[in-house]
Order: structure tokens, then C-alpha cells, then sequence
């Protein structure tokens, strides 16, 4: 394995690398635009009830424009949560420091929306009305802790989401784990107990309650998951590339970008491996390490 090789795990996508993300963006997109209707929208009767209760006479097209008007807004807040959620996971060593990025980002957010409503407001449902501090200042004390609330809740679901497209991504057992890391596995076929050597494992691949042992030309089932056959795997020889497979590091004879931002790996065998983005730092390093 050569340093350019490993270098290339830090190279741009291909071409099509932004096309194909574009869907997901939009996905995010869409999400935010349901999530913030659902949320104006419950808080709808409640207008109309405060609105009947001062002497005013709601208006169901003024109300639906501003339920429309909100999850427009909201549309915008969702993919830059996503995109936190996965530059700043709170599954991390650093759960502490990203965790005050997200309230940060949550406080700013919050603050931005009601600004940007109130404009909206304004200039859609009472265009006679005038922009003015005292304005801003009271929609910022009506409606910043609910506002701020659901952001929080927007990011608390970003982040379930990408822990349930990447689990465990930072549960790398710490470099002296070495010493006390797997040399054999036992397997159980038919009634009987074979021994295979982990030195001869080229990958492993989850297969739903268990995992399966690459070796050679064969394949060994062993009723475990793959995270806590990970914990006990020698991290400095095996590295983690996908939520569904682990790979030997000096097994890898190359490597090449793919779209997305992923990776593919070749082993001496002929076998190409997805890498997922999320690993492609940990690859990298444990590759840089074994050169």
C-alpha cells in the first residue's frame, strides 16, 4: 500500500459525487417543511382561540399562509442540522464541545427564524403594518423558548437518524486493547468446534445475528455482532470501513474514490470493499500507521 494510495482516501468525490447527494438534501429539505408545518400547524387552534378571545376575526387564509410561510422557512434548517449532526456527532470523545456547538446552532437558529417570520408577517398578512424594534422584540419573548425548543428537537432527530445509518462509528477500543485482542475464534459447526486463526481472517462481514469470517476462500459463521467482535479485534491490524464490515489492514492492495464521498477498497484476493465516509479517516490513519 502506497502513501498515495492512502492519501487518495482524502481526495474529492468523483463528478457525480454532488449530483447523487443532491437527493438527500432535498430529502432533508422536505423533512424540515413537514416538521415545521406540524409544528405552526398545532399551534393554530390556539391562535384562533387567543385572536377570538382580544375581539379579532381569524382568517383561514392569513393562517394557512403562515403555516406555509414557517415550514418554508423551516425547509432551509433541516439539512444544516443534518450536516452538524454528522461534522459534530455527540457520539464522540468530544460529546461535551459538540454538544455546545448544537445549542449554539440551536439558540441562532431559533433567534433567526422569529426575525425572518416576523418580516414575513408583516409583509404578507399586514402589509399596512411597519417593521419595528418593538415588534421583533415582542415576537423574540412570545416565541424564542418554543422556537428554540423545536429546533433542539430538530437536532435531536438528525442525530438519531445518521446513529441509525452509522451506529458505534467512534467505539474504537483505545490502542493498548492490543495486547489483550483476540488470536483465535472458536466456531461451531454441527455439533463439532473448529479454531480459526484471526492472522488468517481477511474481512468480516455482518449477517444479520451473526458475522462472517473471510478467510481465504472460505467463510466461518459466528453467532456475534460485529460491534463487539470489534471490541475485541486488534484495532492496530483491523479497522472498521462500513456499519456492515471490517477489514484486515494488510489485506488492502488499493484503493479509489467513489461517488458520495465514499471509497472502494481492493484485497489481495480480488475483493472490492464499500468504505463509507464516515471511516474514511479511520482507514486512512490505521493504514498510515501500518506503513
Amino acid at each position: 500500500m502506497t502513501m498515495a494510495a492512502i492519501q487518495d482516501l482524502t481526495a474529492e468525490a468523483t463528478p457525480e459525487g454532488p449530483r447523487e447527494r443532491t437527493p438527500s438534501r432535498l430529502g432533508e429539505a422536505a423533512f424540515g417543511f413537514i416538521y415545521w408545518v406540524l409544528i405552526v400547524g398545532a399551534l393554530a387552534p390556539g391562535n384562533w382561540v387567543n385572536a377570538v378571545s382580544m375581539g379579532a376575526t381569524p382568517h383561514l387564509g392569513h393562517e394557512v399562509l403562515r403555516v406555509a410561510a414557517a415550514g418554508l422557512l423551516g425547509s432551509v434548517t433541516a439539512p444544516i442540522f443534518f450536516a452538524l449532526s454528522r461534522r459534530f456527532p455527540i457520539a464522540s470523545p468530544r460529546r461535551w464541545r459538540h454538544g455546545s456547538i448544537h445549542l449554539l446552532a440551536a439558540a441562532l437558529t431559533a433567534f433567526i427564524l422569529i426575525v425572518a417570520g416576523h418580516v414575513l408577517a408583516v409583509w404578507l398578512l399586514e402589509p399596512t403594518h411597519k417593521l419595528s424594534l418593538t415588534g421583533w422584540r415582542d415576537d423574540l419573548a412570545a416565541n424564542e423558548l418554543l422556537v428554540f425548543a423545536g429546533v433542539m428537537a430538530l437536532s435531536g432527530l438528525a442525530h438519531l437518524r445518521q446513529s441509525r445509518l452509522s451506529p458505534a462509528p467512534f467505539s474504537r477500543p483505545p490502542r493498548d486493547h492490543a495486547l489483550a485482542a483476540l488470536k483465535v475464534i472458536e466456531i461451531k459447526e454441527k455439533g463439532r468446534s473448529r479454531i480459526v486463526s484471526v492472522a488468517e481472517i481477511d474481512w468480516i462481514e455482518a449477517q444479520g445475528n451473526y458475522v462472517a469470517l473471510h478467510v481465504a476462500n472460505r467463510i466461518f459463521l459466528l453467532r456475534e455482532t460485529l460491534t463487539r467482535l470489534e471490541s475485541r479485534l486488534d484495532s492496530a491490524r483491523f479497522v472498521r470501513i462500513h456499519r456492515r464490515d471490517i477489514v484486515a489492514l494488510d489485506r488492502i492492495t488499493g484503493i479509489e474514490p467513489a461517488a458520495n464521498g465514499d471509497a472502494v477498497v481492493h484485497l489481495k484476493d480480488g475483493t472490492e470493499l464499500r468504505v463509507s465516509r464516515i471511516y474514511r479517516q479511520a482507514l486512512r490513519r490505521g493504514l498510515t500507521a501500518l506503513t
